[in-house]
């Protein structure tokens, strides 16, 4: 038995002798293992780095491949910095790759090749102006343009946008703010001619509308605020309603004509009217655009309330209508802007003197009695406009509903430019 006793004690010593070995080589094996770990990620981060050192300098080459379309968002924001709008579109890239479609399809079999390609991300920037911009409006309308020749025959206004307007009768203009995002002070001359549907005879055309003309000199602003999609203009006149107006005498010149008919036109009055408009926007896209809007005229000449729509789609800056855009003297780096617009328009008319005459005289040789007068007229607008960095065009028809009893239903064309110093 003691010799079993030792044999037994041997063979339990060498089988602990074989398990302190098995278990010397795995914990020899657990660290190369791990260490050829570390190796390996080095290696990877090295390639890694070696990738993006490289994609700094694409090859011809490389491709963006994405399978999945652009994403387009748009927002307006005020913050401590000059960036008042912006808008970005943006293409989720799958995978970066230094080869052309015809390798990957070698590589991957069966790749096809797509069209999808596209730039990663793009971007537009509305910076807020630093100064007042300086700009020339000028709008042509006529009824020319329509193939008719009677009622709003002409009108023509020339407005000059200054800082130079932020001073004298400045402070009765309504606007946003004080510190508005966008804002555009200035100048304006107007002239408007209205005639019968038949201005070449020497009589009175009684249920017709009267001669009448009228020249102004404005004062305006315009104020924007983008974060809330509020836009007020407001305006101040002065000027002169009657033959001193000089409506006769540019109708004879423009159509070669004696002025016969005028000797019964509106007599003198002093024009003293104030407008104020307001407009709100209820969508606001880069490709899309619907306002509400409402204005409102007191004075000696013209006594309304107008509610209206103001609808547009294409290209452009939200908000801001093509001039205003242009107040970063040709910063704006949407070159290219372009809608076509529809305005729908309700005057409710209390008071116009280019129908009744002066609200202080009665010497006139005819006019429109009060209650001939409509007092509800509803009117519409459609065009198109296209800018171009500082400059633009824009071209509208006009509709109108009759202004009075036993009058037609009339219609005018017109052509604004704008350009930005």
């Amino acid at each position: 038995m003691g010799r079993f006793e030792i044999k037994t004690l041997i063979f339990v010593s060498n089988s602990f002798s074989v398990i302190r070995f098995i278990a010397y080589m795995l914990l020899i094996s657990i660290l190369l293992a791990a260490g050829g770990c570390n190796n390996a990620e080095e290696e990877m981060a090295d390639r890694y780095q070696k990738k993006s050192d490289e994609s700094s300098d694409i090859s011809p080459k490389a491709q963006f491949i994405s399978p999945l379309a652009s994403i387009e968002s748009f927002q307006i924001t005020v913050s401590g910095t000059d960036t008042i709008y912006s808008s970005h579109y943006q293409t989720n890239v799958a995978r970066e790759v230094p080869m052309t479609i015809q390798e990957m399809a070698a590589i991957n079999g069966g790749l096809k090749q797509t069209d999808r390609s596209t730039p990663m991300q793009g971007q537009h920037t509305f910076l807020k102006p630093d100064e007042p911009a300086w700009q020339l409006r000028v709008l042509f309308e006529n009824d020319i343009f329509t193939n008719t020749d009677f009622y709003y025959t002409n009108g023509v206004n020339i407005a000059f946008t200054t800082p130079l307007a932020r001073t004298g009768l400045y402070f009765l203009l309504a606007g946003v703010s004080k510190s508005p995002d966008v804002e555009c002070t200035g100048f304006s001359i107007t002239q408007k001619i209205y005639t019968p549907t038949n201005p070449d005879v020497d009589y009175v055309l009684a249920g017709d509308r009267p001669f009448s003309g009228y020249l102004t000199l404005e004062q305006f602003r315009e104020t924007y605020s983008l974060k809330n999609k509020l836009i007020m203009k407001s305006s101040l006149e002065f000027g002169i309603l009657g033959p001193a107006s000089f409506g006769g005498k540019v109708q004879s010149s423009i159509h070669q004509i004696e002025p016969i008919g005028w000797d019964n036109q509106i007599q003198n009055m002093v024009v003293v009217n104030y407008r104020f408009l307001i407009e709100k926007g209820l969508v606001s896209h880069p490709n899309a655009e619907l306002n509400v809007t409402g204005s409102v005229s007191a004075g000696t000449a013209f006594n309304n309330i107008k509610p209206g729509i103001y609808f547009r789609v294409g290209q452009f800056i939200p908000l801001l209508r093509g001039d205003a855009s242009l107040t970063e003297n040709g910063l704006n780096t949407l070159n290219w802007q372009y809608w076509f617009f529809i305005k729908s328009q309700a005057s409710i008319v209390l008071y116009d003197a280019t129908l009744q005459g002066s609200l202080f005289s009665s010497q006139n040789s005819y006019v429109i009695p009060a209650n001939q007068v409509n007092r509800f007229v509803p009117q519409a607008t459609a065009g198109l406009a296209l800018y171009y960095k500082r400059a633009g065009l824009e071209l509208s028809a006009h509709y109108l509903t009759p202004e009075f009893k036993g009058a037609q239903y009339f219609r005018w064309g017109g052509i604004r430019l704008v350009y930005s110093f």
